[in-house]
């Protein structure tokens, strides 16, 4: 059997529920920290969800539970436990969630998306861009960062000097589209020059959403950072995808061949 999370969760509560999973190859499995009841809260949840009914068939909830990962002898054990806290209520074919139960699970997808989120309002240029080297500062770690961006100029660096004197040592950004080219590269020798910061920038035509990648963080930006104080942005974290936008922006950069820095290519355009 194998298991589909978009058949458990619709497109909202996938996104939440990320976070309680780990995949190996084409199996989830609930994280190990989640105990046996939580388990047996979540998979009955689940089988609810699947089918659209608050009455679950008591087989199939079974049959989820050891697919995620737990042990098919602590089942009844697990399930008894969770009848005499009224959490649920089951006979010998069929489960429900109680209000507990229901309680529980909106605490998680609660918790889960209790997520950082800034607004750039519309105004000056200079403003936003403060603003956003302080975002920068405060959130982004680790030596590396990469940069989704499709539209990009000169002033796409300007807020990123912010991090130049901290602990940043590589820079990446895949663009689709990029404005005054040579006036950019020119920045980016000064840029590099100035704060020992390594770049590199390559174009992909597949790319659209404007994402910032670091060691432990993924943010959605709604705006081109050259655009920043053109219209309200909105900032905010996704880290319950980061490992998916981190491997998708993997593959994207090892297959672009243009290169547009540091050393100028025409071979096999994108």
């Amino acid at each position: 059997m194998e298991i589909e999370l978009e058949d458990y969760f619709d497109n909202y509560q996938k996104l939440s529920a990320l976070d309680l999973f780990v995949k190996n190859q084409d199996r989830f499995f609930l994280k190990e920290e989640i105990n046996n009841k939580d388990s047996l809260i979540i998979t009955t949840f689940m089988v609810s969800n699947k089918i659209k009914k608050a009455i679950v068939p008591r087989k199939e909830v079974e049959q989820l539970y050891f697919m995620l990962g737990r042990k098919k002898d602590s089942f009844r054990k697990v399930l008894f436990n969770l009848s005499k806290e009224r959490i649920l209520e089951y006979n010998d074919s069929v489960i429900m969630l109680l209000v507990k139960g229901i309680n529980f699970i909106n605490k998680i997808f609660g918790k889960i998306n209790k997520t950082k989120v800034m607004i750039i309002k519309q105004g000056s240029n200079f403003s936003a861009i403060k603003e956003f080297e302080k975002f920068l500062e405060e959130e982004i770690k680790g030596e590396e960062i990469k940069i989704i961006d499709s539209h990009i100029s000169p002033n796409t660096l300007h807020p990123l000097i912010s991090v130049s004197n901290k602990h940043i040592q590589e820079i990446k950004i895949l663009t689709s589209e990029i404005y005054e080219k040579q006036k950019l590269i020119d920045y980016l020798q000064k840029f590099e020059k100035e704060s020992n910061v390594k770049i590199q920038i390559k174009i992909n035509q597949k790319i659209h959403d404007r994402i910032i990648l670091s060691k432990k963080s993924c943010w959605s930006i709604g705006t081109s950072i050259k655009d920043l104080g053109n219209k309200d942005s909105l900032i905010k974290e996704i880290k319950e995808v980061k490992e998916y936008m981190e491997e998708l922006f993997d593959e994207r950069w090892d297959e672009s061949k243009t290169r547009i820095y540091p050393i100028l290519t025409t071979t096999a355009p994108v």
